[in-house]
């Protein structure tokens, strides 16, 4: 029997659940519902308030709501489809102090019996929405490859404050709430179910630079240009490759041959993350090396110390402050450096085991040791003295023979 007029309001939400799975972590979160494309942005965060930015409208959000059941609020006048629940706030004054909100964003979507599907997208991840009618006390929900019943009597919340639930075993991040249900079977009787999904998310403002850069361009007056892009878009260009290099030969096509032609010189200055200090830096490989179609790819590290007695003026702080020779980690004069202990230690000979470029005197630490390579070096002198070696035998047999 056909039930012309059935539809569902379905409402697609981003959620954070502490203890549950996060489906996206960042500053920027992109989603998709159908062909409508929508970014939230987290702008800047104080005592008890933040800014999101909802494409292109600034929301502020604050009152966060710590436990069930929720309340729904509105999000923006821009972007009417949207809703939210902020579920957490985190905001430290301390210099690298967390700063994050735990929120859920909200979409609407009105289906039928002619159009039951929606497709949505959170951070290239897709899941395939489709409902059915079963009868007057059930309804088939199915995400992807896995379905459930929604039954009328024991699973609706017909009005706020709502629980969310989550039984999709293949999908743990999967939430819904069935909101409301009406159906009856006479033709021409309009019925309609009422959804609320929704996901995990965590919007932080600490940002990881992540960049990619095209190939090189054409040697052109002894310099090669090349476009790099931050996929994060931190905003920051602490860890950006170089967009020039110098070239000689314009015939030459191949960027690099070993790993080592990509490095980056230096790491990024160290900062504060809670009680940590860490540092920033580029991790480098070259791809198809020796070809013309070689490259090199770049990506984001984040090294980080726990720091016993807290981290504070990008540094770690040290139990007591008497008796220190030094004040700043990592600080050099003299061939000597300030170690973690914030003593003044002898600066390490290549080949010497090391954890920071500042601890060794080529202000080189690679692979755990100090330099970039003094066994080439010593290589190179062996071979230096045998070739000079043999010159002399040479020589000596030139004079017997006159």
């Amino acid at each position: 029997m056909r039930r012309d007029g059935v539809f569902v309001c379905l409402i697609f939400l981003t959620v954070l659940v502490s203890s549950g799975f996060v489906c996206a972590e960042g500053r920027i979160v992109d989603l998709k519902l159908d062909d409508d494309d929508y970014r939230v942005e987290l702008k800047f965060m104080e005592t008890s308030s933040g800014s999101l930015d909802v494409n292109g409208e600034v929301v502020f959000v604050g009152d966060p709501q710590y436990s069930s059941p929720y309340t729904i609020r509105s999000l923006g006048s821009l972007n009417s489809e949207f809703q939210y629940i902020l579920r957490d706030y985190l905001y430290s004054d301390k210099v690298g102090g967390k700063n994050q909100i735990e929120m859920t964003l909200l979409f609407e979507k009105t289906l039928t019996e002619e159009y039951p599907f929606v497709n949505i997208t959170i951070d290239g991840k897709l899941y395939q929405v489709e409902m059915t009618f079963i009868d007057d006390d059930r309804v088939n929900l199915k995400v992807n490859d896995e379905s459930r019943y929604l039954y009328k009597n024991s699973d609706l919340q017909s009005s706020s404050p709502y629980t969310i639930s989550s039984s999709f075993s293949s999908m743990p991040e999967f939430k819904y709430i069935l909101k409301g249900y009406y159906w009856h079977p006479l033709v021409g009787e309009i019925g309609n179910v009422t959804l609320l999904m929704g996901f995990d998310v965590n919007l932080t403002d600490m940002c990881l630079e992540n960049w990619s850069c095209e190939d090189w361009g054409e040697c052109l007056d002894d310099e090669q240009n090349r476009l790099c892009t931050d996929i994060n878009s931190c905003g920051t260009v602490e860890n950006k490759p170089s967009e020039i290099q110098s070239c000689s030969s314009p015939d030459s096509d191949i960027e690099c041959y070993l790993d080592d032609d990509c490095s980056i010189e230096g790491t990024g200055s160290p900062y504060c993350v809670g009680d940590e200090m860490c540092t920033g830096s580029m991790v480098y490989e070259c791809l198809k090396a020796g070809t013309e179609q070689s490259y090199c790819n770049y990506s984001a590290s984040l090294d980080c110390t726990p720091c016993e007695n807290g981290c504070a003026d990008k540094q770690c702080v040290s139990a007591s402050t008497s008796g220190n020779e030094c004040e700043k980690i990592g600080l050099r004069a003299n061939g000597k450096y300030c170690s973690s202990e914030y003593k003044l230690d002898s600066q390490k000979v290549d080949e010497a085991l090391c954890e920071n470029d500042f601890e060794c005197s080529s202000n080189i630490c690679k692979n755990e040791k100090c330099g970039e390579g003094g066994l080439s070096v010593l290589i190179y002198l062996i071979i230096a003295a045998v070739a000079l070696f043999l010159i002399i035998i040479f020589i000596i047999v030139i004079v017997k023979k006159r």
